[in-house]
C-alpha cells in the first residue's frame, strides 16, 4: 500500500513531533511532502496518486487537503495526524490529539464516508468565490473573535486563546439583519448575533458548538443566535460552556441541504479558518464526498441511514 503524507512544518506542534516524522520516514511505503502554503497543499491533495493520504497539520492544513480532494474525488481514505492548536475535525473523528498515538492507531482505523460543504460567496460586482469545508463555518460576532486570534496569541494561550479574545467582543456585540432561506422554504428575515453552519461538533479547540452533529447524515446544521440584551449575552455564554446552549430560546437550530443567506451589514464568513466576503452566500451539503479514517468508537456517523 502506497501512502502520501502531506506535512505542514509550520503547524504549531510540528517541531515537537519530529519523532513522529522520523517514524514515518522510516516506512518505505510512505512518501512525505512538506507544504508551505494553502494552495500547495490543495494541489498536493488534488494530484495525489496513492492508496492512502495522510495530512499532518492543523485544521487549516486539513481544510486545504479537503479542498484538493473535492476538486478531484477519489475513493482514497484520508487520515489526520493532529499538529495544530485546535484540531477540531480530529475531535469529531475521535482521532487521538497526540500525534504519536494517532500514528500508531492508523492500522486499526475504519473508513467512513463523510459529508463536506460547498460554500459560495458573491458580491454586488458579480465576483464569485467558492470553497469547501468539513467542520464549521460561522459569521457575525464569532468571526470577530477569530480575527483577534493571532498566531502569537495561539502560541501563548493554545485553545484558550479563543476564550481570551472573546471577552472584549462580548462587551460590544453587533446585530446583523439577515435574510435566510433553507432549501425551498420561504425566506425569513432575522436579527442575529451569530450564525453557525456546522458539519462537525467542536470549534476553537474543543468547544462544543454542535454536539449532536452527524458527519454523514446529508444535512447541514444551522445554528442562529438571535439578537438580545447584555443579560442574554451572559446567560448564553454560561450555557455555551456548560454545553446546553442549543436549548436556549434565543438559539434557533435548523437543518437543511442548501442554505442561502444575505446580511446587513455584510457578513464575513470563516469556513474552517478561511475567510469569504460577499453580499450573499450559498451553502450546499455534498453527501459522503470524502472517505476518512476514524476511530472505531466514533459516534459522529449515522449507522442506520434509514433514520435520516
Amino acid at each position: 500500500m502506497s501512502k502520501l503524507v502531506i506535512w505542514n512544518p509550520s503547524a504549531s506542534r510540528a517541531v515537537g513531533a519530529q519523532g513522529v516524522r522520523e517514524d514515518i520516514e522510516r516506512d518505505p511505503s510512505v512518501a512525505l511532502h512538506e507544504t508551505s502554503s494553502h494552495q500547495e497543499a490543495v494541489e498536493l491533495a488534488r494530484s495525489a496518486d496513492c492508496d492512502e493520504l495522510i495530512v499532518a497539520g492543523g485544521d487549516g492544513t486539513v481544510n486545504s487537503v479537503i479542498n484538493g480532494l473535492a476538486q478531484n474525488p477519489r475513493d482514497m481514505p484520508l487520515a489526520i495526524l493532529p499538529l495544530g492548536t485546535g484540531n477540531d475535525l480530529c475531535r469529531s473523528l475521535c482521532v487521538s490529539l497526540d500525534p504519536a498515538t494517532a500514528l500508531l492507531a492508523l492500522p486499526h482505523a475504519v473508513n467512513q464516508q463523510m459529508d463536506i460543504v460547498r460554500i459560495a460567496a458573491e458580491n454586488a460586482s458579480g465576483d464569485h468565490t467558492e470553497m469547501y469545508f468539513a467542520n464549521v463555518a460561522s459569521g457575525g460576532n464569532s468571526q470577530r473573535v477569530q480575527e483577534l486570534v493571532s498566531s502569537e496569541v495561539k502560541a501563548t494561550w493554545g485553545a484558550w486563546s479563543y476564550l481570551r479574545c472573546a471577552l472584549p467582543v462580548l462587551q460590544d456585540l453587533r446585530a446583523f439583519e439577515v435574510q435566510l432561506q433553507l432549501d425551498d422554504e420561504p425566506e425569513e428575515t432575522m436579527h442575529i448575533w451569530n450564525v453557525i453552519f456546522a458539519n462537525g461538533r467542536t470549534v476553537a479547540g474543543g468547544l462544543p458548538v454542535d454536539p449532536r452533529a452527524q458527519l454523514n447524515d446529508g444535512l447541514l446544521d444551522v445554528i442562529i443566535v438571535l439578537d438580545g440584551t447584555p443579560l442574554d449575552t451572559a446567560a448564553l455564554t454560561a450555557e455555551f460552556f456548560l454545553g446546553d446552549y442549543l436549548e436556549d430560546k434565543r438559539v434557533s437550530f435548523r437543518q437543511a441541504r442548501r442554505v442561502r443567506i444575505t446580511s446587513d451589514p455584510p457578513l464575513q464568513i470563516l469556513a474552517d479558518g478561511e475567510a469569504l466576503c460577499g453580499d450573499s452566500f450559498e451553502l450546499k451539503i455534498v453527501p459522503e464526498a470524502i472517505t476518512v479514517a476514524v476511530d472505531p468508537t466514533c459516534e459522529a456517523f449515522v449507522t442506520d441511514k434509514s433514520r435520516t
